[in-house]
């Protein structure tokens, strides 16, 4: 396949990298449970299973539940929840009981006693394992130490994508999506370009 070359426009440094997870950050904070919508999140490790969510500054709300050692939940909403992840992401804990005024039902991992959020089809609990000051942002890497997923959004151990329907934000544009259907078969559409060598 021969592409059409297109003019290009340089931007500057710009932290545009597409698609990225809407997710929704939980932890206890001053005895109760908060939840924070963050953009920067991904897998880092497999073995062990270990990501990174990147939280804006020391004085976030929800910072002050992240301690070293400590655990949070990565909550992983549907695409029709938009308006709540969205609500979850503008407010602070600091001013308003959010939980309460977003609808939100909240169940606890034990014995950690991580909240997470039970209209999320896919929640991970996370451990601390890392805390990097890198500049505007903390980046904050967690060991994978559990994972619920909703029971019809999985079949033989395998998550089903397109049930989890997961929101994600395009940064730059500030507009939320939705992942869209399968367009290859990963580890095998590239084989009969493998094959011409």
């Amino acid at each position: 396949m021969t592409a059409t070359k297109q003019p290009k426009v340089q931007l500057g440094p710009q932290t545009l990298l597409y698609p990225m997870p809407a997710v929704l950050v939980g932890v206890n904070v001053q005895g109760k449970p908060n939840f924070m919508t963050a953009a920067w999140s991904g897998i880092a490790c497999s073995v062990p299973p270990m990501l990174t969510v990147a939280i804006r500054g020391k004085d976030r709300f929800t910072r002050d539940g992240i301690t070293p050692q400590g655990t949070f939940s990565i909550n992983v909403p549907r695409a029709d929840q938009a308006a709540w992840v969205d609500y979850l992401g503008i407010v602070s804990g600091r001013n308003e009981d959010k939980t309460t005024r977003a609808g939100i039902d909240v169940f606890f991992d034990e014995p950690s006693n991580t909240p997470m959020i039970a209209q999320c089809p896919l929640c991970l609990v996370c451990r601390v394992a890392h805390i990097l000051t890198l500049g505007s942002h903390d980046l904050v890497v967690g060991e994978i130490v559990q994972t619920h997923i909703d029971e019809d959004c999985v079949e033989n151990g395998k998550p089903l994508v397109e049930k989890l329907n997961p929101l994600v934000y395009a940064t730059g544009a500030s507009t939320y999506h939705s992942i869209g259907p399968v367009v290859a078969k990963a580890f095998h559409a590239g084989l009969a370009l493998r094959k011409q060598q």
